[in-house]
């Protein structure tokens, strides 16, 4: 793969919460008016897996090459880390968002609506979720090349129909991945793009599946839904900055939300502008797994998926109980600790 292109800065971004800060419990509690329970629906998904201290050790030992890693923060920061390592920056909130807005913030959508602010964010950066890992080395060339990220375009049927709400009827992941597409259908014509750069829909690393349904799916003029990337996602800063000119008044209305909501949209507005726009290098490794920890058998099989794949998601579910949650727990922590099991410099 031909990287002669490749800046030498290219940077990560976290953004973490500690859900066990007692002041932050207190701050969700008050301005949410539920009273915060750990064992509650709507608390599971910010329960802590303990995966921020391994992501660390993962991006250092198999990612060397990175220039920074931006560590977005609440206001808390893990007791273990290195506040001193040259490589890592700590910004709170208020200290990046674009405009004015009503503190303490509680959703993510808000976050990433505002990273392009972040101060000395290289104009190449990789956006990792805390849940992330980098199982297995890999190169800079996996996330940009030609100056430009590598991702893959395949579409499908959208997500949200009655089955899909009874079955998860407090998930708007749906809505908000839907709300990150609409908009694009005016400023990108997949007709152009199809007789243009037809890789973009059918590059030879794409399976059979993907270019059926791309084939099946280009029959419209329109995008219904773009596949979503659950793995460490490369962006570019200028690129965000043309999709605020763009869509300003969205990226506002979400940026200055204080928890989430299904009338959000996230990052992924940014990666599909650059997908439909063909703003980037088509090729799909099929090197990521999404685990689902939603039962305790389940999570037991999933666990021993991780080390098949560069890299891994570990997604926790509604479904998973609290019981089984701390069984789960140190298993997951054992399995992690034997994957990496040296100290990285990001802990004091």
């Amino acid at each position: 793969m031909d990287e002669k292109s490749l800046s030498d800065k290219i940077d990560i971004v976290i953004p973490w919460v500690n859900p066990s800060d007692l002041k932050w419990q207190e701050d969700k509690s008050k301005y949410s008016g539920i009273p915060f329970n750990p064992i509650s629906a709507d608390e599971k998904f910010y329960r802590d897996w303990n995966t921020l201290l391994y992501l660390f050790r993962s991006i250092e030992a198999n990612m060397p090459w990175i220039n920074k890693v931006h560590f977005l923060t609440y206001g808390h920061v893990p007791e273990w880390l290195n506040l001193d390592n040259p490589k890592l920056l700590v910004h709170n909130h208020e200290s990046f968002f674009k405009k004015e807005h009503a503190f303490p913030v509680f959703s993510s959508d808000a976050i990433e609506m505002n990273l392009s602010s972040i101060p000395g964010l290289s104009e190449k950066f990789i956006y990792f979720n805390d849940d992330e890992l980098v199982v297995k080395p890999v190169s800079a060339g996996r996330f940009f090349n030609e100056d430009l990220p590598v991702d893959s375009l395949v579409q499908d049927i959208p997500r949200g129909g009655w089955l899909y709400r009874m079955l998860r009827t407090k998930d708007v992941y749906p809505d908000i991945c839907k709300n990150c597409i609409k908009p694009l259908n005016k400023v990108a014509s997949k007709r152009h793009l199809r007789r243009e750069r037809k890789e973009c829909f059918y590059d030879s690393s794409y399976s059979f599946s993907e270019k059926l349904r791309n084939f099946v799916f280009n029959i419209s003029p329109k995008y219904y839904w773009v596949r979503p990337n659950h793995s460490p996602q490369p962006l570019l800063k200028s690129r965000i900055e043309k999709c605020e000119s763009l869509f300003g008044d969205l990226i506002t209305e979400t940026g200055n939300s204080r928890f989430r909501d299904k009338k959000d949209i996230c990052h992924y507005l940014f990666r599909n502008y650059n997908l439909v726009t063909g703003d980037f290098y088509p090729r799909n490794y099929h090197d990521t797994h999404c685990i689902v920890l939603s039962s305790y058998a389940d999570s037991l099989s999933e666990i021993e998926k991780i080390t098949d794949y560069t890299f891994v998601c570990i997604n926790d579910s509604e479904f998973l109980s609290h019981e089984n949650y701390l069984k789960v727990k140190p298993i997951l922590d054992a399995k992690l600790a034997s994957l990496f099991p040296n100290r990285s410099s990001f802990e004091k």
